[in-house]
This record gives structure tokens, C-alpha cells and sequence, in this order.
């Protein structure tokens, strides 16, 4: 006979109390299989199977009456949480979703006051697409922590994916909270969903009923036929805070936006001391939603003849209101009048407590900022001389349209430090360069994560700098320096680094690769490396609309960047070019310009990356950014790719799913030992 020793023994017996449960449980006798779930997880504590099919059973079985918070605080052990976490994420791997969802719904059993069980299910539900699923999950995870910055971002992709439909209140309530707290989530995201629910919210189905009239004649006798009621509701915090941060990516709001711009100048001409109630506040926040678009509002030629009323009687100090000051700001920024802010500070002096809020925001983001970044120009150290010729013609555009303008970091990713910090503390000292900084708005987010890392940021543009620099002193961020130069010179840094992070930079390079090249030669062996690249596929719409804009000589200025997006938005539904409107990009002048006028612009193919990869002696690890389903279907299309690395499936990939790569090819890569 052969002998066991007591672990066999003791594995033997744990799975015949299974065996003997799942039977019982088959027969139907619901609480003898009970009974044995329990024995086993009192002979072995730590046995998770026991514990999930225990709660599974309970779930199912109303009749049994079993109180699962009371079953949970009896056989929650630390070594039961590591078990059935292990057996999640083993599940997890081998892509059981449903059964890592038993495991994790367990976890919430066994500690409900535990925040990360029930999010570790939202993103379970999310990854699976069950997104009402994860809704409720990352709500129950904010219940009980709140802050968590990571539940709230993961919250508000997952309404963005569910989509448009029936108004929800709860959505409304996050959102609006999300709006006044905006450093806690994707601010892009917000955006959209913000948009999303005035669509279907109750309170502004009339207001949004201004949509149809495209006529302004037509839209002022819509307007004025509204009753008070109606037009307050146009106040509403929801809808002044989304203006304040988000800029409005849809085409035919934005129309209503700029309707209502006119109608408030008009207003500042015929009598700026007696403007309707909805209008002094809501035109303070569209002065800042024009600010964050770079005023990309068309303007007709009637509007351009009340601008230049306005602005004269300003001049004269004649009538001068914080609402005719308002106005002024919904068409220009208020630093291009130089002659101006100090009457705008005598203003303040006698404004009402909640007037004189509003009118220092539209100050402080029109003449204060700017006048402060100007400022730090000075501060700001060079490493080299801009000397390439395409270098300084990409120099002169972000020069004249520092981009983006940002107003949060929102959440960091997780794929912006988990993935990079996976095998490593995150307290620990990394050296970190952002190559293309622009203004700021990816360095500022890494050292807000990893405040013991050393972040070294550089651009070629000044001005994006400064921006930078300016938002990083108000966010206190004490571990990041800007620097000025060309990545072609970035030897004359003299630094290895830990982590390389270039996203949407070389490609605007006339030789992309060799300041790729450069990249790898200053990364440490072993070090990471995060590039974000054109698209060939996915961008050729975009090829054919910047050849549209040459061959009718379209100039690169705000008006003929008013004048391409008429033309696009004019094309019939389902023409290439109006893909392109749906994006933020589309919205904001400077976003316009970087999209449809760069002076350089080359796109990359998966077969190029692969290439340059091997020049470089870089190791491809992953895709970053992917949507769930583009996940799941490479999942499904290659299967035994478990760890989704082969640069071949994914070329065959994007050209049967060509739209995947939407903005960039993001991923991360790592040099070779």
C-alpha cells in the first residue's frame, strides 16, 4: 500500500468535502450542502472554493435564510481574503471572468466594509462589458471611500461606455459632484458625459430645444418666448461648472452656445445695467468656456460691428458693467486690451459678494495667468539652441497656440504609473523624462503620483512651458523641472533615465526615428519606455482633409480654422471628414490647428513600429489605452496570446478593426539588458 504524507491527505479530504457538497447541493438538499460547505471551511479556513460556493449557494437559496454579513464575519480570516484573491486573479488569467466574479463577490461577503472588493468587481464587470454591473459595484466602492480617486475615475468611464439613454439621477449626482472636484477624474471623460445628460435630463429638455434653430432670428424669438422659469434653469451649477472646465465637443450645442453669445452682446450694447436675470451669470461662465476654446466660435459680420461698439465704449470707460465686461471676454480674451485691466479692477470695488466671484475667475484666467507665465518665460532653463529647421517651424506653432490648455490633471491613469511601477515601489526614486512636454499636463500628473521620482520635463516652446510651470506651482508639485530644447539635443542633458515618456511627439519630427534613437540611448538598460505614434490606418481621413486644406489653401490662421470646420460640419452624414467632429480636438482652436494644420506631421504602421523596436534594441510590452472590447476581440481572434504582445496579430488586428488606434498608438516598451 502506498503511504501519503498528512498534506496529501489533508488536500484529499478538503476535495472530497467538496465533492460531498456540490452533490448534496445537486440533489437539491440546499442545507445539508450548506452544513458540508461549512465543515470544510472550519477543518480549512483558508479553502476558497468552500467559501464561494457557500455564498453562491446562499445567494440562490432564499430559503435557506442565512444572514451572509453574519457568514462573513465568521470565517473572515486574512488567510480566506489571500485565498480567494489568488483563486480570482488565477481565474482571472486564464479569462474566467464569471467565475473571477464568484471569487470577488465572495471577497464582498466576507468584508463589506473593505472598498477594494467591490471595486476589483467593477472592473471585473467592466472588463467583461457588463457595465451597468460596474456601476453598481464602483458606487458600492465609493460608499465606503469616497476620495478614492481611482473608483471615482473608473466610475465615470464606465457611464461614458455605457452610453446615452434613459436619464438616470444617480449619474447626475456623481457627475455633478465629479464637476466641483475635477482633479479626481478623466477631465475629457467628463466632458462627454456631462454633455451626454443634458441631453436626456429632464430640467433642460427645453433649453436644449434651442438645438433646432439654426437661424439666429429664429432662435432670438425661441429665446424670448421662454418663460423665467425655464431660462433659470440655464444657471443651474450643472451646466456653469461643465462650461467652466469642459470644452463643449458637439456641434450643434456649440451653436447654441454661440446664439447665446450673441444674444448677451447684444444685450451689453442696448443696455448692459439691465440684462435679464439668466444672463449676468451664465455669461461670465461662457467668457471661460471661449477662453478654453481659444474663441473658436464663428462670428458674423454683425457681431464684429457690436465688438467694436463694445470695445470702444470700454475704452471711454462709458458704461462699463461687469456684464459688458463678460460679454467682451465670450469674443476676446481680455489681455489683448492692454489698456483695460485697471478699469476692470475698479470694478470689483463695488460688486456684490457673488458678482465679484465670477468677475475674478474671467480676471484671473484672462490677464492674471497669462501675465504670470509671461513671467516665468525668464525661469525657464535652456539646454540647447533650437537649430533644426523643422524643429523651430514646430517651435513657432506652439509658440502661437501653446497646446493643450488644461485647467485639471484629473485622475492619473492606471496605465500612467500601475503598469510602469507593476514589479516596483512607487516610493521609490525613479528618474523620469517627458520628452514633448507641452504644457505640462502629463509630467504634472506622474509627479502628483510618484512624489519621490525625479521628473525631468522638456518642449521646445516657451510658452507651453510656462504654462506648465504655472499650473505646477499652483498644484504645489515640487519634483519636476522644465527645461527648454530639442529631444535631438537631449545628450547635452547628460542624464540616464528610469523612464521615458514621449507620447504624440516624434511623429512630428522630420526624421522620427532618429529622435527615437535618441530616446533609447539615454534610457538606463532595463529602463521604460512609453511612445505615442500617428496611426497610418486610422488617420487617413485625416491625411485627405490636411490635403483638402492645401490644395484650396486654406490658411493656418483662426479664421481659416473656422472656415475648414464650417466646411466639415456641412458634408453629409458618413463622409470621411466628419470623423473628426466628434473628438475634442475639433472644439478648440489650438486643438484644430495641432489636428488639421500642423507644419509636420508623419503616421506610423504596427510593421514600423516592429522595426524600429528592433533598431533600438526595445522589447514591445504592451498596448496602453485599449477599449474593453477591442480586449476582448484580439482575445478572441488569438486566443494562445495571452500576454497580447505579437506585433504581427495586432497588424492583422488593426486592419480588420481599423478604427482601434483612435488618436494614437500608445504603448509601452522596454530596453533590452
Amino acid at each position: 500500500m502506498i503511504q501519503t504524507n498528512s498534506s496529501e491527505k489533508k488536500y484529499a479530504t478538503q476535495n472530497q468535502m467538496l465533492e460531498q457538497a456540490a452533490n448534496q447541493k445537486n440533489a437539491g438538499q440546499y442545507e445539508d450542502a450548506f452544513n458540508s460547505f461549512q465543515s470544510c471551511l472550519e477543518q480549512y479556513p483558508g479553502c476558497a472554493e468552500a467559501y464561494c460556493d457557500a455564498v453562491s449557494l446562499v445567494e440562490e437559496q432564499a430559503s435557506l435564510n442565512i444572514s451572509l454579513e453574519e457568514f462573513g464575519t465568521t470565517y473572515n480570516t486574512e488567510s480566506l481574503q489571500n485565498s480567494l484573491i489568488t483563486s480570482m486573479q488565477t481565474v482571472q488569467a486564464a479569462g474566467k471572468i464569471e467565475e473571477a466574479l464568484s471569487y470577488s463577490g465572495a471577497l464582498c461577503t466576507l468584508d463589506p466594509g473593505n472598498w477594494m472588493f467591490p471595486a476589483l468587481t467593477g472592473k471585473l464587470h467592466l472588463n467583461r462589458g457588463n457595465f451597468e454591473g460596474a456601476i453598481s459595484a464602483f458606487d458600492a466602492a465609493l460608499h465606503l471611500a469616497p476620495d478614492n480617486i481611482q473608483c471615482r475615475d473608473n466610475l465615470l468611464k464606465t457611464f461614458y461606455y455605457l452610453g446615452a439613454g434613459k436619464f438616470d439621477a444617480n449619474t447626475k449626482r456623481w457627475v455633478s459632484q465629479f464637476l466641483k472636484e475635477p482633479d479626481t477624474v478623466d477631465i475629457g471623460v467628463l466632458a462627454r458625459v456631462w454633455l451626454m445628460l443634458l441631453f436626456t435630463d429632464p430640467d433642460y429638455l427645453e433649453i436644449m430645444g434651442g438645438l433646432q434653430h439654426t437661424d439666429y432670428n429664429d432662435f432670438k424669438q425661441w429665446l424670448d418666448n421662454l418663460s423665467e422659469e425655464t431660462l433659470s434653469n440655464i444657471t443651474h451649477d450643472y451646466i456653469l461648472d461643465g462650461l467652466r472646465i469642459c470644452v463643449v465637443a458637439n456641434i450643434n450645442v456649440e451653436r447654441l452656445l454661440a446664439h447665446l453669445r450673441r444674444t448677451i452682446l447684444n444685450y451689453s450694447i442696448d443696455n448692459p445695467n439691465q440684462a435679464p436675470d439668466w444672463a449676468t451669470g451664465f455669461a461670465f461662465a461662457l467668457a471661460e468656456q471661449c477662453f478654453l476654446n481659444e474663441y473658436i466660435y464663428e462670428e458674423t459680420e454683425d457681431e464684429k460691428e457690436q465688438l467694436e461698439i463694445l470695445v470702444k465704449a470700454l475704452k471711454n470707460n462709458k458704461d462699463i458693467t461687469p456684464f459688458s465686461v463678460a460679454a467682451l471676454a465670450c469674443y476676446r480674451p481680455l489681455n489683448s486690451f492692454p489698456a483695460l485691466p485697471k478699469t476692470f479692477l475698479k470694478i470689483l470695488e463695488n460688486l456684490p459678494e457673488q458678482e465679484e466671484g465670477l468677475f475674478q475667475r474671467v480676471i484671473r484666467q484672462q490677464i492674471e495667468e497669462p501675465e504670470t507665465e509671461q513671467k516665468l518665460k525668464e525661469n525657464i532653463k535652456s539646454f540647447s539652441t533650437i537649430d533644426n529647421e523643422t524643429s523651430q517651424k514646430v517651435r513657432d506653432q506652439y509658440e502661437s497656440n501653446p497646446y493643450p490648455r488644461w485647467i485639471s490633471t484629473g485622475a492619473v491613469e492606471n496605465d500612467e504609473g500601475n503598469f510602469v511601477f507593476s514589479e516596483t515601489d512607487p516610493l521609490q526614486h525613479h528618474d523620469i523624462l517627458i520628452a514633448g512636454c507641452a504644457t505640462g499636463h502629463i509630467p504634472i500628473k506622474v509627479c502628483k503620483k510618484y512624489p519621490s521620482s525625479s521628473v525631468t520635463s522638456i518642449d521646445l516652446s516657451l510658452s507651453s512651458l510656462a504654462y506648465g510651470l504655472r499650473k505646477a506651482r499652483e498644484m504645489k508639485v515640487e519634483n519636476l523641472e522644465f527645461k527648454h530644447g530639442d529631444i535631438l539635443e537631449l545628450e547635452n542633458l547628460k542624464q540616464q533615465f528610469d523612464i521615458i515618456i514621449s507620447s504624440g511627439v516624434l511623429h512630428h519630427m522630420k526624421n522620427p526615428e532618429a529622435g527615437w534613437q535618441v530616446l533609447a540611448d539615454i534610457l538606463k538598460p532595463g529602463g521604460l519606455m512609453k511612445i505615442g505614434l500617428y496611426s497610418e490606418l486610422e488617420r487617413q481621413h485625416i491625411t485627405d482633409c490636411r490635403q483638402y486644406i492645401v490644395d484650396h489653401k486654406i490658411p493656418d490662421t483662426s479664421e481659416g480654422i473656422r472656415q475648414i470646420r464650417k466646411i466639415i460640419a456641412g458634408l453629409p452624414e458618413g463622409h470621411a471628414f466628419r470623423k473628426v467632429m466628434p473628438f475634442n480636438d475639433f472644439y478648440s482652436t489650438s486643438m484644430m490647428r495641432d489636428l488639421l494644420f500642423h507644419v509636420q506631421e508623419q503616421c506610423f504602421t504596427i510593421p514600423r513600429i516592429a522595426k524600429a523596436l528592433n533598431d533600438f534594441d526595445l522589447e514591445f510590452l504592451s498596448f496602453s489605452m485599449l477599449l474593453p472590447q477591442a480586449v476582448q476581440q484580439y482575445s478572441q481572434m488569438f486566443p494562445d496570446d495571452t500576454s497580447m504582445t505579437n506585433l504581427e496579430h495586432w497588424n492583422e488586428y488593426e486592419h480588420r478593426y481599423p478604427d482601434t488606434f483612435t488618436g494614437l498608438y500608445q504603448f509601452w516598451c522596454r530596453k533590452k539588458q
